[in-house]
Order: C-alpha cells, then structure tokens, then sequence
C-alpha cells in the first residue's frame, strides 16, 4: 500500500470583520489517499495550528477528498466517516479517539448546570439551536422573563454551547 498527500490549499474568503475570520472561516481542499490515519490527522493540525493528541486506538488508512470546506468540519466528517472523533480538550488543543470511546467516557461524565445571559435574541431562538449539540444525557432550558438559558450536560459540551454562543 502506498501513502500519499496530495495537496493541501488554503482559502480564506474576505470578511469584513477579522474576527470573523477565525478558525471555522479557513477553508481547505485536500486529497489523501490510503494515508495513515495519523498523517491525515497530522496534516489538520498543522493546517489549523491547533495541536492534536492521536488516541492509540486511531490507525488506519484513510482516502478522502474535500474541496473548499471548513477545515474544522471537514476534519470531524472524515474522521467520523472512519470511525473517529474530535473533542477539543483544551483552547487549542484537540484529541481524536475511536467514537465509541468518546462516546463511553461521555456517558460516564458528571453533569453540571451552566445559565447563560443571552443578548440580542431570543433565549428560546438559541435553545432550539443548541439543542443538537447536547448529548443523550443533556437539557436546555429558556427563560424569556431573564433571556437566559440553563444547558445541563458535560462540561465539554457546555464549553461548546458557550463557545458557539459566543460568552466566556
């Protein structure tokens, strides 16, 4: 079997705000075929400038291509189609693991509450988002008289939500 990287390219559209152009706005076309799973693990990180620890359960080869993507959802859509996962463990700092691992150690993670203010829309507007990224065990909840909203789940989880909503 041979491994090879054929490109990697980078796109970033032009935004008006730089903030705006964070991590999620690069874009990548890549092409990988038979490459070991940790070359192709090895070539996000170094694409995204994130550092990324590679579970021992992660092996393999890998053939895929993406054009123009999210670098970010084209990383977790590849892995997840092998078998794979992503968690951010840390700003910055990714660890990808079989899904059935993630899943296990998710299952047995405590719960906590977080009530997070929401301001300019409507907290029931963002619970209906958020609600997908919850896991099986997680709740949302919308006050409108504090447009507030309580998220019950893991602490991954919640950094995610809090993340995406855009409250530190």
């Amino acid at each position: 079997m041979r491994r090879l990287l054929l490109a990697i390219t980078l796109a970033v559209p032009l935004l008006a705000s730089p903030a705006a152009s964070q991590s999620a706005a690069r874009r990548i076309s890549v092409s990988f075929r038979e490459a070991e799973a940790h070359d192709v693990v090895r070539a996000f990180a170094e694409f995204s400038g994130n550092s990324v620890i590679v579970g021992s359960g992660v092996t393999g080869r890998i053939t895929a291509e993406v054009r123009n993507q999210p670098w970010d959802t084209a990383m977790r859509t590849l892995l997840r189609a092998y078998g794979y996962d992503v968690r951010e463990i840390a700003p910055g700092m990714l660890r990808v693991d079989p899904a059935a691992q993630i899943a296990a150690s998710e299952a047995v993670a405590p719960l906590v509450s977080r009530a997070i203010r929401i301001r300019y829309i409507p907290a029931a507007d963002v619970a209906r988002v958020v609600t997908p990224m919850l896991s099986d065990r997680g709740a949302v909840m919308a006050s409108e008289a504090a447009n507030a909203v309580v998220i019950t789940d893991t602490e991954d989880v919640i950094a995610r939500v809090i993340e995406l909503i855009g409250h530190g």
